[in-house]
């Protein structure tokens, strides 16, 4: 059974970009005819994936996704070389499960063939790992990757406390030695703490 990657993936860039970039979503959504995700976002975006590209050309074999308009709407940008005449830019987000792994690849060619900038944040609890990517329009990118655990500390703190404190209430840890050197990516004080919450409500 496939493990189910979480994505979250914000595109930002000019209206009439992040717009065609919107449709081609819905597309994608609406496919029931292509053999591939390959093949469904080629068609979707048109993009143009190598001949010899495989089922999982884009980084998964498929994308359960939503369409999400961001809260903060649409704004104006003054871009070099159209000082007098302001640009219209808003954003999106895609968010859902794909099978094992992040379809990075997609949002990448995205970026690049939409002009658009992304944030891609994914998580992965049975492989172990999580991290964020952000790609600017010609698709170049700066890469945060962690261990699950970490990535939730390191952004979701609240999860990480609940997550913690019932790892070793369900005794996955014997010592205090052994759960430290198992986090050891955490504050000393944050695990001390969290170690001492857990056994205090065990007694």
């Amino acid at each position: 059974m496939a493990n189910h990657c979480y994505n979250h993936i914000e595109f930002t860039g000019r209206y009439d970009s992040v717009n065609a970039l919107r449709e081609g979503f819905v597309k994608l959504s609406k496919d029931s005819e292509s053999k591939t995700f390959t093949e469904a976002c080629d068609k979707s975006f048109g993009l143009e994936s190598p001949p010899d590209a495989d089922y999982v050309h884009y980084g998964t074999k498929w994308f359960d996704f939503l369409i999400e308009l961001v809260s903060r709407g649409c704004w104006y940008e003054y871009v070099e070389g159209f000082e007098d005449t302001p640009m219209k830019y808003c954003s999106i987000v895609i968010s859902g499960e794909s099978a094992w792994s992040p379809p990075k690849e997609l949002t990448k060619k995205l970026c690049e063939a939409y002009r658009v900038r992304a944030r891609h944040e994914y998580d992965e609890p049975g492989n172990d790992f999580g991290g964020i990517t952000t790609f600017d329009e010609k698709g170049d990118y700066d890469e945060e990757v962690y261990t699950y655990m970490e990535f939730k500390y390191r952004y979701y703190m609240d999860f990480w406390w609940d997550e913690m404190i019932h790892l070793i209430r369900e005794e996955n840890y014997k010592t205090f030695e052994e759960f430290f050197e198992d986090n050891d990516y955490a504050d000393l004080d944050d695990l001390k703490e969290a170690w001492k919450i857990a056994h205090e409500k065990e007694s």
